[in-house]
């Protein structure tokens, strides 16, 4: 066989390889399971389901609530005080691996229903996203109260989602779930260090400005706060490209350790990042940041002037650059 051939056939098998690894791995059985009484809850799930496919199920409780809804928050606020866990009408429930499960926000937390749901079915070992719908509240308890129960069940749960109540979009909700990597398997992150804040997810849709892998965890949701706040983590040697913020960014380090460099132009040295370390940075200055050679790094990135802030990303950051930043910490 010459060296022709012997290449042809070498690609012809790696591809028969990869294409039997493809039919291998079956698809993500999505369910996407919700309490709805408004009717708000029930049509972001069906824009998921819409976009995802899948299971549809409705999670009703066996005492209907009443058809007022003062009347029901009103009763529900009286079954959370009590400690009640709220009898459902029997399920009949599909096989899955990623549960999508929504809510409205009642009293600051879950709707009792939701609670028993996830109380009560085996989650062990699957992806749970939860989602919410609100009237002003934003998350508050919601995610707290849904990741302990899914934790606790075995569960790895994907940061919540928002929407406020009968606002919600088919084109964002679609926009949202399409975005999500709900394929990583949770021994690949099984290891992957993240302090007192969530690890989030894997930074998918910006990958291609990034040098490595990165996480990002939104830690906020409230619109009317108008201060996006999302954690970012860099596993070691990952850094973004050259970028601009117009409205600017700052960036709080709260574990690992870091770099950060503005363009010389900007007459400020390059600076080792620690935790504790504050980084202000003006609207349009040409920057990058990630981890250190060897660290993994974690920052707290705080979207300044959000209503008109956009992202140019650059080209990627030579490697003498990155390298001429030392271990010294530099003010």
């Amino acid at each position: 066989m010459n060296r022709r051939d012997f290449l042809l056939a070498s690609l012809a098998a790696m591809a028969a390889g990869c294409a039997a690894r493809a039919e291998a791995a079956p698809a993500k059985r999505v369910l996407v399971a919700y309490f709805s009484l408004s009717g708000n809850t029930r049509a972001v799930a069906g824009f998921i389901h819409k976009a995802l496919g899948g299971e549809l199920l409705e999670i009703r409780p066996a005492k209907p609530y009443p058809a007022a809804y003062q009347a029901s928050v009103d009763r529900s606020r009286e079954e959370l005080h009590a400690g009640e866990r709220v009898a459902l009408v029997p399920l009949e429930m599909p096989d899955f691996d990623v549960l999508f499960v929504g809510s409205p926000n009642w009293w600051g937390t879950i709707a009792p229903p939701v609670e028993t749901f996830l109380r009560t079915v085996p989650l062990k070992g699957k992806l749970v996203v939860p989602f919410f719908t609100h009237g002003g509240g934003g998350l508050q308890r919601c995610e707290a109260t849904a990741r302990a129960i899914g934790e606790a069940a075995g569960a790895r749960l994907l940061p919540a989602k928002t929407f406020p109540g009968g606002s919600a979009t088919e084109a964002e909700v679609a926009a949202w779930a399409r975005g999500l990597d709900l394929g990583t398997d949770p021994a690949d992150i099984a290891d992957v260090p993240h302090g007192a804040f969530p690890l989030g997810q894997p930074n998918v849709a910006n990958a291609k400005w990034f040098s490595g892998r990165s996480w990002v965890a939104p830690l906020t949701g409230m619109a009317a706060l108008n201060c996006p706040i999302a954690n970012v983590t860099f596993e070691p040697g990952c850094r973004n490209n050259w970028h601009r913020h117009s409205g600017g960014q700052i960036l709080v380090c709260v574990s690992g350790e870091g770099r950060y460099q503005e363009r010389a132009s900007y007459r400020r040295p390059g600076r080792v990042l620690l935790p504790g370390d504050i980084v202000e940075i003006a609207p349009g200055v040409e920057h990058w940041h990630g981890a250190a050679p060897g660290k993994w790094f974690q920052h707290l990135a705080i979207s300044t002037n959000p209503g008109t802030n956009k992202t140019d990303w650059l080209e990627a950051v030579a490697d003498s650059d990155y390298r001429t930043i030392g271990n010294k910490r530099k003010a």
